[in-house]
């Protein structure tokens, strides 16, 4: 059933008790139409979706945190893929652009970097593989 049509017959705050009670109330309406449940192909091709999403959200933040760490110490890469993996892989070789305690953190979050992106591959492939 459409949420839309469920606001109608809520009364009260949004609770999850007031919420059941709307949705009892409009399934009793006469002509009211409930919306058909999804396949699973649908539900499957929904929930690789979302995670597509959810990983490239994390991608772009951990790409977003590597740069404003590096240039705090006054390293500035350009856009890019490439130009982070430049900037990073230099970093890690000049033992004097970051103090040594950061070299292995920001290893760990370039390692981290790569193995999302490489999830984030796998997932697309999988998604239209499914199609």
């Amino acid at each position: 059933m459409s949420p839309k049509k469920v606001k109608g017959f809520l009364q009260g705050y949004k609770t999850d008790a007031n919420d059941a009670l709307a949705i009892a109330n409009a399934s009793l309406q006469i002509g009211m139409k409930s919306s058909k449940p999804k396949t699973e192909q649908q539900q499957t091709i929904q929930t690789l979706e979302t995670s597509r999403f959810h990983l490239s959200l994390s991608i772009t933040s951990l790409n977003n945190h590597l740069r404003a760490m590096l240039y705090e110490y006054g390293i500035v890469s350009a856009r890019g893929v490439k130009a982070l993996k430049t900037v990073v892989q230099d970093t890690l070789n000049d033992a004097d652009s970051i103090p040594e305690c950061l070299r292995s953190t920001v290893n760990q979050l370039w390692l981290t970097y790569l193995h999302l992106r490489k999830g984030l591959a796998q997932l697309i492939k999988t998604k239209y593989q499914n199609l």
